[in-house]
């Protein structure tokens, strides 16, 4: 079999969207959902951008309307020499933490799509892609 090779402008431009993609999944999934679920990850990553110089914690509440039950995270900046505990806007904890998991991101799906172009489905040994 003959390996296909791809034009740099199509590699550059599946890269990119691969990028925004990445950039994308890691505000909404890494930085807002896996950060909530696991709490210390998002405020190591976060902590020496937002809070260099103390220590920052959160606090969870819970709130239930009907049926329903809606939780909110609150986190805090507590400085370490005058004990000031200091309110963080949450959407500037998630942006700051959104980088940290684009990059896990896009590199989970680079890898991805290497393994797939290469393998013997993909369309590197398979007479070029066909989208149709």
């Amino acid at each position: 079999m003959k390996n296909r090779k791809v034009s740099t402008r199509s590699l550059i431009f599946g890269i990119a969207i691969e990028l925004l993609i990445a950039i994308i999944m890691g505000y909404a999934v890494g930085s807002v959902s896996i950060g909530v679920l696991y709490k210390p990850l998002l405020i190591a990553v976060t902590k020496p951008f937002v809070c260099p110089n103390g220590e920052m914690t959160y606090t969870q509440h819970k709130e239930t309307i009907g049926n329903d039950t809606y939780t909110y995270i609150s986190f805090f900046c507590i400085d370490e020499r005058s004990g000031i505990k200091t309110d963080l806007d949450s959407n500037t904890v998630f942006l700051y933490g959104t980088p940290f998991y684009s990059l896990i991101f896009f590199a989970v799906i680079l890898i991805s799509t290497y393994l797939y172009w290469y393998s013997n489905y993909g369309p590197a040994k398979n007479e070029g892609l066909h989208l149709w």
